[in-house]
């Protein structure tokens, strides 16, 4: 097979990245030249970085737990002004325990030892103590005591009350109530003829009248405190006797003593008393 080209001259081909090419035809050949065109270089070859090399990590050593021996019990009287306590736990291993009381579910400040005095804010309150113990090494360990609901407190002395003074009509009796434990009680007095409340007569003294004769006359004496029971006592009952009329002033007259004039008695007598007159005549010797 034979080519046979009008033109003298070889064609172009323009190729992409180059500026220019010539081909050659030639009797059962074809011959391609690249002129003038820019050098192919070969991409750089990145070297595969190597692993880091690092020591080996020491494993993590966990925390260990406590065992301990412990009932929970909340020993002493439940009730106001009494002190509540709780035993240790006994640790394996040995660590260091906390304490923390609770009114409900709220802690009572500043009540963070083994032993805790009741309150008058803890009477119908339910009370528990929660033991926290912690060491090097060791996860904390949290126990929490039985709960024990508190009473009033009751008072630890209570004297019968005296009364003080002579027993007769207008003559101040006062009534001496002893000495109350705990102490801060609030004390009311009620005076009593027999067994009636005489109206009016709550104070510590009271002054026999007029009613009171041959009578026996008693105090009660009322002593309440926050967080404590209500208590009464009562004095032994004494009788009245009458009374003695006394004379502050002796009787003096004003006046002209004479016929037809008025003359004027001035006295001082207990009050209350009646008071009675009686001129007598003076013969002059």
């Amino acid at each position: 097979m034979s080519l046979d080209f009008i033109s003298a001259e070889p064609p172009r081909v323009r190729t992409r990245g180059f500026r220019s090419a010539t081909v050659l035809f030639g009797a059962g050949a074809l011959v391609l030249g690249l002129f003038s065109g820019p050098a192919a270089t070969a991409a750089p070859i990145e070297p595969t970085p190597s692993p880091e090399t690092s020591a080996p990590a020491t494993p993590e050593i966990p925390n260990g737990d406590f065992t301990t021996t412990w009932d929970g019990v909340v020993s002493g009287k439940p009730a106001v002004g009494q002190k509540l306590s709780v035993a240790s736990p006994l640790l394996s291993p040995a660590g260091s325990v906390a304490y923390q009381w609770y009114r409900g579910t709220s802690a009572i400040s500043g009540a963070v030892s083994s032993s805790y005095t009741l309150t008058p804010a803890d009477s119908a309150q339910t009370l528990s103590v929660t033991v926290t113990a912690t060491g090097t090494g060791m996860n904390p360990l949290i126990l929490a005591s039985k709960s024990v609901v508190v009473a009033k407190g009751t008072f630890t002395a209570t004297p019968t009350p005296a009364i003080a003074g002579t027993a007769k009509v207008g003559s101040q009796l006062t009534a001496n109530p002893g000495n109350w434990s705990p102490t801060g009680a609030t004390l009311g007095y009620q005076w009593y003829r027999g067994s009636t409340a005489i109206s009016g007569a709550t104070a510590c003294t009271y002054t026999p009248t007029a009613a009171d004769n041959g009578q026996y006359l008693k105090v009660r004496v009322r002593a309440s405190r926050a967080g404590y029971t209500t208590l009464d006592r009562w004095s032994v009952s004494r009788m009245v006797a009458a009374g003695s009329i006394v004379a502050s002033q002796w009787p003096a007259i004003s006046g002209t003593a004479r016929y037809g004039q008025t003359l004027k008695v001035s006295q001082g007598w207990t009050a209350g008393s009646k008071i009675a007159y009686r001129v007598y005549p003076v013969r002059q010797r």
